[in-house]
């Protein structure tokens, strides 16, 4: 696996890995991480991937982690609450 490449964001972390048949576009955002798998078939080239990543899109990944962080905090407060 190799750096395919980063796309700039002010608040997230996006980095393009190439692998064989794959390439992972990774995003970050505090400590939830999300990775999308791409088929070289259909993706040729990492600029290629990097045409699917629009605002829009980053908008419903920031709503998703959003989420997940709240119910992995949820999840954490459980396990340290006395039963």
């Amino acid at each position: 696996m190799r750096i395919a490449g980063t796309i700039p964001h002010p608040t997230l972390h996006i980095t393009g890995y190439s692998m064989e048949r794959w390439f992972i576009l990774e995003i970050e955002g505090g400590p939830m991480r999300q990775s999308f798998r791409f088929r070289h078939e259909s993706f040729p080239t990492w600029e290629s991937v990097e045409k699917t990543v629009t605002a829009e899109w980053l908008q419903q990944v920031v709503v998703h982690f959003d989420l997940m962080y709240a119910a992995w905090s949820s999840h954490l407060k459980s396990l340290s609450s006395p039963s």
